[in-house]
């Protein structure tokens, strides 16, 4: 498991960018670069402390996020940007993220995010499974309804 934790206030998703007026495209604010920026050290220090292997291409990871003494903001909003952020890290790409739990919480110390991640027994397992059973998300179908049947 890698953990570790990153001073100050993490930045949503709908606060890290912005537009230029009638330029097309977006750019991240300054906070949102520095909230990353500072994820990102405290991320490879925390890879090169425990050392931590970015999971092979079949491997999954699972990332549980503590934001502590932020009480005025969005909880699901950080989420992309922090799992955005550790693209290149902590894993390659975050689609081997499979599953994310974030919470709230108070004390008395200053405002912080504390991340924990995983490999993730259960999808590594079932993604065994399905191929040694041969089964694909194709040959999943729907039973169909009966001609003249209600609709509900």
């Amino acid at each position: 498991m890698l953990t570790f934790t990153v001073p100050g206030k993490p930045i949503g998703t709908n606060n890290a960018y912005r537009r230029r007026g009638r330029v097309p495209g977006l750019y991240m604010t300054e906070d949102a670069r520095a909230f990353k920026d500072r994820l990102r050290a405290y991320a490879i220090k925390a890879v090169h402390d425990a050392g931590w292997r970015k999971p092979g291409a079949k491997q999954y990871v699972a990332v549980a996020i503590i934001v502590w003494n932020a009480p005025r903001f969005d909880v699901d909003s950080p989420t992309k940007f922090i799992v955005d952020s550790m693209q290149g890290v902590v894993y390659d790409n975050d689609r081997c993220v499979d599953s994310v739990t974030i919470a709230r919480s108070f004390d008395d110390q200053d405002v912080r995010v504390e991340i924990a991640v995983s490999l993730s027994e259960r999808a590594a397992s079932t993604d065994r499974s399905r191929r040694s059973s041969g089964a694909s998300a194709s040959a999943v179908t729907r039973p169909r309804p009966e001609a003249g049947a209600a609709r509900s």
